[in-house]
This record gives structure tokens, C-alpha cells and sequence, in this order.
């Protein structure tokens, strides 16, 4: 989905963070916070340059908060490896 900063209801326009963050996470096109924090934790570095590392840990425990209980259990659980290094599972 891609970002609309005009559109309330996205998921993104919830978080405590800047606009400029915002941005840059819209930028991914995320359909959801759990969509983010998988993609962070298949490629952190990558994540945190993009996103800035000195804010990356506030940003990412933002996203944490909005997870469900469920989407938490499935964020922490093992990740299969594959050639891509993506998460290919669902929540």
C-alpha cells in the first residue's frame, strides 16, 4: 500500500515519530508495522541507514507497540533462512 500522508487511517499517521520519518517509511510502501519490523530484521543495517540510526530503536519500538499480541509472537519467532533472506511466512 502505498503511503498518503493525507490519509488518517494509515497505520503510519498513528505513530509517535516525525513527518520526516513518516516519510521515509512510506517510502518502503509498509502495509503494516509488523511488514516494517520484519523487514528490519531481515536487513537491519540496510533498515536503520534508510530510516537514520540514531533514531532506528525509537522508531522500531513505535511499531512494536502497534503490534498484536499474535504479530509479536510471529515477529519473534525463528525465521527460516532462505537464499533471499526474507520472511516468507505469514503472521
Amino acid at each position: 500500500m502505498k503511503y498518503n500522508p493525507s490519509d488518517s487511517s494509515h497505520f503510519l499517521n498513528a505513530l509517535p515519530i516525525s513527518d520526516d520519518e513518516r516519510r521515509k517509511l512510506g517510502e518502503l510502501s509498509p502495509k503494516s508495522a509488523f511488514d516494517l519490523l520484519s523487514r528490519r530484521r531481515a536487513a537491519k543495517a540496510a533498515f536503520d541507514a534508510h530510516v537514520g540510526p540514531e533514531r532506528a530503536d525509537a522508531i522500531a519500538q513505535a511499531l512494536e507497540a502497534s503490534l498484536t499480541p499474535d504479530e509479536r509472537a510471529a515477529l519473534q519467532a525463528p525465521v527460516a533462512r532462505h537464499r533471499l533472506g526474507a520472511r516468507l511466512d505469514k503472521p
